[in-house]
């Protein structure tokens, strides 16, 4: 019994080995290609281009593997996320400098900030909007639009923030406004103290 124990636990060892294989060698040809992404290319030319990479990393012996080892389809997009996640989290490891150098690419024009004053307005048509009177005089809006991780209950008491310092964390976001019919940069919280 211990035998047969043993053997079935080396196949199992194998199989998780060999996956691993598949996983590795798809990752580090999906590095090699990014590597080459151009770094002024705009946000969503880069997501398309990595996407590209990863697929473009297989061969049809590592394809038929992950069909059939992971159960996911190449045709299903939320199996592309899938697969996706698996590529990038052994690209973590395969080419930590890559995914810094992609980050950089896939961030930009992402600006992050911090501003402290007291809420003078609260809309909430279809988002929260805070307007916030800095230290400076200068009146910001600022949108909820995510959970935020804060010590407040803000989906009860964000009106009670009405008129009471604050410091908000944000980041500028370009957000359709269907009333000008198009992209604008809204602040966009990220965290309230």
């Amino acid at each position: 019994m211990k035998k047969l124990l043993s053997f079935f636990f080396l196949i199992t060892c194998s199989l998780n080995s060999m996956a691993q294989d598949h996983v590795e060698n798809v990752a580090k040809k999906t590095c090699e290609c990014v590597e080459k992404i151009p770094q002024d290319l705009q946000k969503d030319g880069a997501y398309a281009q990595v996407a590209v990479c990863m697929f473009q990393s297989f061969n049809k012996q590592e394809k038929e593997f992950f069909q059939k080892e992971f159960n996911l389809s190449f045709t299903n997009g939320k199996d592309g996320e899938k697969i996706g996640s698996i590529l990038g989290a052994s690209m973590m490891t395969q080419c930590p400098n890559v995914i810094m150098k992609m980050s950089t690419v896939l961030n930009k024009g992402v600006v992050s900030g911090t501003a402290a004053g007291v809420i003078s307005k609260i809309d909430s048509d279809f988002f929260v909007m805070f307007s916030l009177r800095e230290r400076n005089g200068v009146t910001s809006k600022f949108i909820w639009l995510n959970q935020i991780p804060s010590k407040i209950d803000l989906p009860n008491t964000y009106q009670s923030l009405l008129g009471k310092n604050v410091e908000f964390k944000y980041e500028s976001r370009d957000i359709f406004d269907p009333k000008i019919g198009e992209y604008r940069q809204f602040k966009v919280l990220t965290d309230i103290k």
